[in-house]
């Protein structure tokens, strides 16, 4: 009876993370020192973690865990808490600490905390304990015998993590002999995309505001999660990449322009723009996309602002097979700028060794198109933290969960946005302002014209919308139909786990009147 209800509960909690992007193992102790508990830690985004874990008795339980975020002394602390359960049959669910720098290295120490981090005045030292480990798994290193010690194998997560195992397994031997054949006929390894026989580069035009004084530590955190993350993408994919970085004193207008102008760009390349630092908007501008505020004195002039549509625009009419634009800044009134809040982007820090090649083929080298994502609409401030900016952030752990060995859904740039600007929606929506009110929720410009999703046409908002008066009924349906579809996306899972827990209730009545 317990294995078929637990069994039930497991399938609610896939049902929330069929696109589980990352996967821990921790070992922890109980605070007597009784006890022993490894575990599987699987992370999907902030929100979306769970934590299934095995004693010495073979005994297992899930919980479901949610991100926090700390400053404190000028250090940065992670939380992973376990949320509420009223099951009196399980252990106590620790929760996980972790210090961590802005270039997103964190200290070797983890720490299992067996108390309410945020109910107590302070920390109590008899309340921790330091774990073995908590580290990131390798799929393609841990054999069927491992996961063993977690799953039962008609377990629908076991069947998913041994698709995934099998998948990279043989991701690796496909490689192993591409690189025979690439070393035998000293052929371009960059040379194997289906359309062209063009070689690929991927280019990364990063412009950072690193030394402003408000978000300074947020912005230079995104420049390296930025470099990170995507030179990470190149080298998985085999392709050449080139960067250039515009920050600290060269965080000037002319140093862009004369970047944008350099860029030489072949037909089959991919152009990554990203922009971090600050936005705004003239009372009289009616593209909905900002400009961006190039200097750090507070000197606004001709000089010192760009619209980041004339940049897109530029970028754009130098026709790379994909160009994809990031703008995470405010797109507020001038001279009322964003400030760092307090949130936690744990994913884009892990290595991802387990990356589904293909999927990331299909994102940045079968796809073609523009990609388009400014972090908040006309009036809104664009949030950041210590852990870089909210839209960026999102964007890549979307990304990540996406090109995951783990998802079993086909990659899709329209969801990695729709679903990075869900989740940004999500860390905004209760956020007070300054006179103790509940701001709007933070709302992402989009504009997705890609070939290969069958929803590339309906982004949420288009490209200078405001301006489209012609296209407001054409622009209408589109959100109707977009409103119709995350209606159904949300029923049909709600309709499962309420024919669940009818299960459940039925299976404990029936053992209760036994």
């Amino acid at each position: 009876m317990r294995k078929t209800i637990l069994t039930l509960v497991a399938m609610i909690i896939y049902i929330a993370t069929t696109m589980a992007q990352t996967l821990y193992e921790v070992k922890y102790y109980d605070l007597d020192d009784r006890q022993t508990y490894k575990g599987l830690f699987f992370y999907t985004d902030d929100d979306n973690c769970f934590l299934r874990c095995v004693n010495k008795k073979n005994q297992y339980w899930e919980r479901n865990y949610y991100c926090q975020y700390e400053k404190m002394d000028g250090a940065n602390y992670l939380y992973f808490l376990p949320q509420p359960s009223e099951s009196k049959d399980e252990p106590i669910f620790p929760a996980f600490c972790m210090a961590y720098s802005t270039d997103g290295e964190f200290e070797p120490q983890t720490w299992a905390i067996f108390q309410d981090v945020y109910g107590e005045d302070e920390l109590l030292d008899e309340n921790m304990k330091e774990v073995d480990y908590f580290r990131e798994v390798n799929l393609a290193e841990k054999d069927k015998k491992y996961f063993l010690q977690f799953y039962d194998e008609d377990e629908t997560m076991f069947k998913t993590i041994m698709r995934a195992k099998q998948q990279l397994s043989e991701q690796d031997n496909d490689n192993n002999s591409n690189d025979n054949n690439s070393n035998n006929n000293n052929s371009n390894n960059n040379d194997y995309t289906p359309d062209s026989n063009a070689p690929v580069t991927m280019h990364l035009l990063l412009v950072a505001a690193t030394k402003d004084e408000s978000i300074g530590e947020s912005v230079t955190t995104d420049v390296n999660l930025v470099k990170k993350n995507f030179s990470g993408i190149a080298k998985k994919l085999g392709i050449a990449y080139k960067e250039t970085i515009i920050a600290g004193d060269d965080f000037e207008k002319s140093n862009i322009q004369k970047a944008v102008s350099r860029l030489s760009v072949g037909s089959n390349d991919v152009v990554v723009f990203v922009y971090s630092g600050h936005g705004f908007r003239f009372d009289d501008d009616t593209d909905e996309h900002p400009r961006m505020y190039l200097t750090y004195d507070g000197d606004l002039n001709e000089n010192t602002e760009i619209s980041t549509t004339e940049i897109y625009n530029e970028i754009t009419a130098k026709k790379a097979r994909l160009t994809i634009f990031l703008t995470d800044c405010c797109n507020s009134k001038a001279g009322v700028q964003r400030a760092e809040v307090e949130s936690v982007a744990f994913g884009t820090r892990a290595a991802n060794n387990n990356v589904d090649i293909n999927k990331l083929r299909a994102l940045f080298v079968e796809e073609s198109g523009t990609i388009r994502a400014t972090a908040a609409k006309p009036g809104q401030y664009a949030r950041c933290d210590a852990s870089g900016g909210f839209m960026l952030t999102s964007i890549l752990n979307n990304i990540k969960a996406q090109s995951s060995a783990l998802n079993d859904k086909q990659p899709s740039w329209n969801t990695i946005v729709e679903n990075a600007s869900k989740a940004v929606a999500k860390k905004t929506s209760n956020l007070i302002d300054e006179a103790g009110n509940t701001e709007q929720p933070q709302v992402v410009v989009r504009s997705v014209h890609v070939k290969n999703s069958p929803s590339s046409q309906r982004a949420s908002l288009t490209d200078n919308s405001i301006d489209k008066s012609n296209d407001s009924n054409s622009n209408s349906t589109d959100e109707e139909e977009d409103d119709w579809s995350v209606l159904l996306c949300l029923l049909v899972p709600a309709l499962v786990i309420i024919v669940l827990i009818v299960v459940i209730i039925k299976l404990l009545n029936k053992r209760k009147n036994k």
